[in-house]
């Protein structure tokens, strides 16, 4: 690439490149915030997918060695895979609206984002209901014990 500087008419320095390759901006139907949010789900779900063999793994210890540790380990475990992928699959919106009698209201409505994030979370539950089920009873138990001092 070469730059050389010419003297316009007017007296002002303008530089003229050569050997430049122009590239054109192609635009696309997806806009920026769009690609990113389907960016985020992806990453979402690799995560989430990781996670699930975490949890599988975790559940065949905890069906050899049921210790509170372990039980612990799990119910941690599940809950950060639930939250995760219950933020990923929906999304709430507000939209403003009129209702019958004429006066503004506002809406909030979930949109369900990746049918294929619930899918991995229902999954999930299915695989391991015995172990959650032991999870359930030992924090229901907890609860007791907590309401009792109280």
């Amino acid at each position: 690439m070469s730059v050389k500087i010419e003297r316009s008419d007017k007296g002002i320095l303008s530089p003229k490149f050569s050997n430049l390759d122009h590239q054109k901006v192609q635009k696309t139907d997806q806009n920026f915030m769009d690609m990113l949010k389907q960016e985020a789900r992806d990453t979402t779900k690799e995560e989430l997918e990781k996670m699930l063999l975490e949890v599988d793994q975790l559940g065949a210890r905890l069906a050899e060695d049921l210790s509170l540790r372990t039980l612990k380990e799990y119910r941690d475990l599940v809950r950060r895979f639930i939250y995760l992928a219950i933020k990923g699959a929906y999304s709430v919106e507000e939209e403003m609206g009129i209702d019958i009698f004429g006066s503004a209201r506002s809406y909030k409505i979930v949109k369900k984002v990746d049918q294929s994030l619930e899918e991995l979370a229902s999954l999930m539950l299915k695989r391991h209901e015995a172990q959650l089920e032991i999870v359930s009873r030992v924090s229901e138990i907890r609860g007791l014990l907590v309401d009792l001092m109280g």
